[in-house]
């Protein structure tokens, strides 16, 4: 992780574009096709702008990774659990 620190910007950007193309739509089609609670529409919507808080408050590129990274896996766990 330490050997992208100079490209903490990069990572930022990709952070935000991979989950508002990818991410976010998630709760609209769970809640619509597979009648989730609303709560999950919290939660993506708290990791979301945890992200942008993390990026723009200029946390160190571990933060950053490391909030993507959970991002994606609760997603994916939101997923296998209501499709499922």
């Amino acid at each position: 992780m330490e050997s992208q620190a100079d490209r903490k910007t990069l990572w930022f950007l990709v952070s935000l574009v991979f989950q508002g193309v990818f991410l976010l739509p998630v709760p609209a089609a769970l809640i619509f096709y597979c009648g989730a609670p609303v709560l999950i529409l919290a939660i993506t919507l708290g990791l979301f702008f945890a992200n942008i808080i993390a990026g723009m408050g200029g946390a160190g590129i571990k933060t950053l990774l490391w909030l993507f990274a959970s991002s994606v896996a609760v997603h994916l766990l939101m997923i296998l659990l209501f499709i499922l």
